[in-house]
């Protein structure tokens, strides 16, 4: 991260090896550098509770058919 840095955008987890990503440490990072933080939810969207505020996520998106929704439909927060 530098001044140039505009966002960080990362995995939740892992879909090969499930392995969750550092995600409040990354955050608290970035917010020193007032970066925005993406997580992609992908792989725990509903298997994991995640609490954006608590983590330091700024935005998240997750597919919609992982919640047993229609293919294609996405949510972004």
């Amino acid at each position: 991260m530098n001044a140039n840095t505009k966002l960080i955008a990362m995995s939740h987890a892992s879909n090969v090896t499930g392995e969750l990503t550092p995600v409040e440490a990354s955050a608290a990072v970035a917010k020193q550098y007032n970066i925005p933080v993406l997580v992609d939810a992908s792989q725990t969207a509903g298997h994991r509770a995640i609490h954006m505020q608590n983590m330091g996520i700024d935005m998240m998106a997750v597919p919609g058919h992982k919640g047993l929704l229609a293919h294609r439909v996405r949510a972004c927060f």
